[in-house]
């Protein structure tokens, strides 16, 4: 759809741009910063020059403070446990794999790769994550989405835990199959969600998704450098894999086992 072919052209522009600031910062850290800032003020003209069609503010759109905004998502929440447990999926599976890949520079340097072959493999993995969102909704057609989320979720995982070869190649081969798959899954789990959740509600809900990534974020990150520091890159890479291969065991329980009073069992929700 739309959403996965938008996804996919910022993807590239993200990945040719990191490919060449990697590049440029062999020889010089002058390059990439000088580029990055013009990038930001660019981007900043360009929003400047945006213009919001101008509206009414009716009685339904009034504004509510913090604690009402927390009321309605709580209600929401309780109302719909299918969709509840699936932000949570999706903001746990979106931590589990943003910290291999803030570390990955690291990691890997630390195995001999240089910077701009480092840029190369994140902007390979970019582009085939560009790949996956533009044709995730050809992927599989006519499959119930729960059996798109669980292969995706493990395949996703199991690449990350691939990434603790020692062998160069192979992590990075694995690593850039990990992101094919979060690339193929992103689209897919943006459609369910729209799909499942009313207008009206949609966006107090999603925001728990990016609170939920924002708030685990906030101590997985220094706990995965500590991790690392004390045990080593590839038992960072070994746990992050393996917690998104357990949410896709977890789904796939869910799918079979779970049956919410009053509500559609998931094997059957997770279809549309």
């Amino acid at each position: 759809g739309i959403l996965g072919r938008l996804l996919g052209a910022s993807y590239l522009v993200a990945g040719a741009a990191l490919w060449i600031g990697a590049a440029l910062s062999d020889s010089s850290f002058t390059w990439p910063f000088i580029l990055t800032i013009s990038g930001s003020l660019a981007a900043v003209w360009l929003a400047v020059g945006l213009k919001e069609p101008p509206r009414g503010v009716g009685a339904e759109e009034k504004h509510h403070s913090v604690l009402s905004h927390l009321g309605q998502v709580a209600t929401a929440i309780r109302q719909r446990p299918l969709i509840a447990g699936m932000l949570l999926l999706s903001g746990m599976f979106w931590t589990a794999g943003t910290i291999p890949g803030l570390y990955l520079q690291a990691a890997f340097s630390e195995r001999g790769m240089s910077n701009g072959s480092i840029g190369l493999v994140l902007g390979l993995s970019l582009v085939v994550t560009a790949f996956g969102a533009a044709v995730a909704d050809r992927f599989l057609p006519g499959k119930r989405f729960v059996w798109q989320l669980i292969p995706l979720t493990v395949l996703a995982g199991l690449g990350i835990m691939g990434a603790a070869y020692e062998v160069l190649l192979l992590a990075a081969t694995a690593y850039i199959i990990s992101e094919l798959a979060a690339g193929l899954l992103e689209p897919l789990l943006f459609a369910w969600f729209n799909r499942n959740i009313p207008s009206g509600q949609r966006a107090t809900l999603l925001s728990v998704d990016s609170w939920i990534f924002s708030v685990t974020m906030i101590g997985a990150f220094p706990l995965g450098g500590w991790l690392a520091e004390t045990y080593g890159w590839a038992a960072l890479y070994l746990l992050c894999g393996g917690w998104r291969v357990l949410l896709g065991v977890v789904a796939l329980l869910a799918a079979f086992l779970w049956r919410p009073r009053g509500e559609t069992p998931p094997a059957s929700s997770l279809a549309g």
